[in-house]
Formats: structure tokens, C-alpha cells, sequence
């Protein structure tokens, strides 16, 4: 199946999962966004601003994720709240208005 299908199929449960550590939202990026489907899966997740970000959450998150889409690739979260994370923002689709129909480029 490819990527972006099994993110959309996917979302509902990984949102319940990043919900329960505080992460409001949880965008995609990079070239699984693009179509292809060998390359790693690169999201950014936008947390609660009242949490804070000495919380370390990547392995565990990671983790979760991976259980979630079932998969042996890797898979990148850019935390918002340690990095300045508007360009990716910019360029990355939250997972719940993803569009399995639609053709993403990078212009």
C-alpha cells in the first residue's frame, strides 16, 4: 500500500495515540507527502503549547507510530516546541485533512 494511503487509513489511531502525549496535531512532510514510498516518514508534531519541552517523547512516540503504520521504515518527528519548525510547517499536511486522491508536489 502506498505511504500516504496508509497514513490516511491510519490517522484516526495515530492521532489517538500523539493525543494522549499531548501532540495537537501531527503534519507530514517530505517525500512520503510526495509519493514515494521508499523513503522515510517525516512528520512534525505540534504539541499543546502549555507542555513543556523538556519532555523527551521522540523514541517512545516513534515507537508508537511504528506500531501504528507497521512498518520497518523509518520515521522522523520534528518536535515544534525545540526547533524552528515554520518551514516544514509550511510545506507539511496535517494527517487528518490529507487527501489519499490528491497529487502533492513540493511548488
Amino acid at each position: 500500500m502506498p505511504t500516504l494511503l496508509h497514513v490516511y487509513n491510519s490517522r484516526s489511531s495515530l492521532m489517538r495515540r500523539c493525543a494522549a502525549h499531548g501532540i495537537l496535531s501531527l503534519r507530514l512532510y517530505g517525500a512520503a507527502l510526495y509519493g514515494n514510498d521508499k523513503s522515510s516518514i517525516d512528520f512534525v508534531a505540534i504539541f499543546d503549547p502549555t507542555i513543556g519541552a523538556s519532555i523527551p517523547f521522540n523514541s517512545f512516540i516513534e515507537w508508537e507510530l511504528k506500531n501504528v503504520l507497521g512498518r520497518d521504515k523509518d520515521i522522523s518527528i520534528v518536535d515544534s516546541r525545540r526547533t524552528s519548525a515554520d518551514l516544514i510547517i509550511l510545506s507539511s499536511v496535517d494527517i487528518m485533512d490529507l487527501d489519499p486522491n490528491c497529487t502533492y508536489s513540493k511548488d
